[in-house]
């Protein structure tokens, strides 16, 4: 196994941006997001009355063109490649997703001596190239997700049609890509004050690399 000389994210794209038109910007959060979403609920920040996980929403904002997609597109290739942390498509609804985090992902864990433990697993990485068309899909999609980031330990929401989803332990984190006419004139004020945009690191760039 190669071992690296510096961080991952350093070596990776230093790797990637000689083949690629991505903002470097695009490479950094890309990969940074990648790497929240395969530890998962491995690690946290102790904040006493409650944990800070590392799942993270990341959304690259630029023109169309610009290289949203081919940042986004490489990292969930690795992960999928790796099998290191569970991919959801933009071409899903919300409802769609909380009933795969319901019935969990197959997960297996070792203890470190030998004994292994089948298990589900409720983490995922959304990955939407096209955020409008994750976002747009439903009017709940938004308030559901800025639940869905404070990763909670159970999480419980109702639908008409599907009954009630009781989720163990959701930890999901997001790389989407939107233009900025798209944010002004779709994400309503309610998601604002009611706090998605403030769980979002909106990564702007103007021009290509390249």
């Amino acid at each position: 196994m190669r071992r690296l000389k510096r961080n991952w994210i350093t070596e990776y794209t230093d790797f990637i941006a000689p083949a690629s038109e991505s903002p470097p910007n695009y490479l950094f959060w890309s990969a940074a997001t990648g790497i929240a979403a395969c530890l998962k609920r491995s690690v946290w920040v102790d904040r006493k009355s409650w944990k800070l996980f590392p799942n993270m929403y990341t959304v690259l904002v630029g023109r169309p063109g610009i290289g949203k997609g081919s940042a986004i597109n490489p990292v969930t290739n690795l992960i999928k490649e790796a099998g290191c942390a569970n991919l959801i498509s933009d071409r899903t609804t919300i409802e769609r997703l909380l009933e795969k985090l319901d019935k969990g992902f197959p997960s297996v864990t070792s203890n470190g001596t030998g004994a292994v433990h089948f298990g589900k697993d409720s983490s995922c990485l959304v990955s939407a190239s096209e955020l409008q068309v994750f976002a747009t899909a439903s009017q709940f999609t938004l308030p559901i997700l800025a639940d869905l980031w404070d990763a909670k330990d159970i999480f419980e929401y109702g639908t008409k049609t599907q009954g009630k989803f009781v989720i163990d332990k959701p930890t999901v984190s997001l790389l989407g890509g939107s233009t900025t006419e798209w944010l002004v004139q779709s994400i309503p004020h309610s998601a604002v004050g009611g706090g998605f945009t403030r769980r979002v690191n909106f990564v702007y760039a103007k021009a290509r690399d390249k």
